[in-house]
């Protein structure tokens, strides 16, 4: 999920129009529901919505077959979001659910972000539930557990109510608060890589569409050569069923060859052999702390 950022400018149903794409529009879905296909009835033809703004304007919008497995688990009844990147063409048909001139129809690059709750903005109190508290490189964050997280906005517990009440004296910010936590809530490096974190494999990694950590076990099998890239590692790696490349830049070579990625290629013969410490690692297993990000492969970390 998303938080919109409150600095960018908003646009109202008013004005839009096609001569652009780049609008960001915030609106309630007033009415949702799938068009059938009479010819494949398994498979809806569309995913069609009312959309309304804060001045009560309304308009269409429509979300095509083949992006209706994008969007349907992201939007509901009822909830209010903010939509940007979308395109706009005029509202036409026999059977117009507004009066607007115009109507939105989802794009694949189409940005969804939603709302948690209305209410007041400033010293809002956040109550998040059965969520992971995770550290790297010496950062808190908090990551949602799949179909368990629950998040709530201004909420109005008595230990909310308590927490703004101190945030208001102090005039502390809740991300300070988090990151005083004291040090023995830290997890060791032992317990990170081998319970807490979750683990893939690489047939895993390059399936994987969304953005997570994961520890994966792999062998080394082979440093690429590249004089170019001085300031990171290429291996190649494997396990039992795929193989990949894993891209360690100077803070993680360091902590597996005890040298900077620069230093390394620095001291790389004219021969093009293998410095020590690569042959050293060959053939070794090793796990790695592996980031993935969504459309844009993943980043391995020890």
């Amino acid at each position: 999920m998303s938080i919109l950022k409150l600095d960018q400018t908003i646009n109202v149903l008013n004005d839009m129009n096609s001569t652009k794409e780049s609008w960001n529009v915030v609106v309630r879905v007033l009415r949702l529901w799938f068009v059938q296909d009479f010819m494949k009835q398994k498979i809806p033809f569309s995913l069609e919505m009312v959309l309304q703004d804060e001045q009560g304007v309304r308009i269409h919008a429509s979300v095509r077959r083949t992006l209706i497995y994008k969007f349907q688990s992201q939007i509901y009844e009822g909830h209010v979001y903010s939509i940007q990147s979308f395109s706009v063409t005029s509202n036409l048909g026999s059977y117009r659910t507004t009066k607007h001139a115009y109507k939105i129809n989802f794009q694949y690059g189409t940005k969804l972000n939603a709302f948690l709750s209305a209410g007041e903005v400033d010293n809002a109190v956040i109550s998040i539930e059965f969520a992971k508290v995770k550290f790297f490189r010496d950062n808190i964050y908090v990551q949602n557990c799949i179909d368990c997280t629950r998040v709530e906005y201004n909420v109005l517990t008595e230990e909310a109510l308590l927490l703004k009440k101190r945030m208001l004296e102090t005039m502390d910010s809740p991300s300070q608060r988090l990151s005083q936590l004291c040090e023995s809530s830290k997890q060791t490096h032992e317990d990170e890589f081998l319970h807490s974190t979750a683990r893939n494999t690489i047939a895993g990694l390059k399936d994987c569409r969304e953005v997570n950590t994961f520890i994966v076990l792999v062998t080394i099998k082979h440093v690429v050569d590249d004089n170019d890239l001085w300031y990171k590692v290429q291996l190649r790696v494997i396990n039992d069923i795929d193989s990949t490349t894993f891209m360690l830049f100077d803070r993680e070579a360091s902590s597996l060859l005890s040298k900077s990625c620069a230093e390394m290629f620095e001291s790389h013969d004219k021969n093009e052999n293998l410095l020590n410490e690569f042959a050293e690692i060959l053939e070794k297993n090793v796990l790695f702390k592996v980031d993935s990000k969504m459309d844009k492969g993943f980043r391995a970390n020890l």
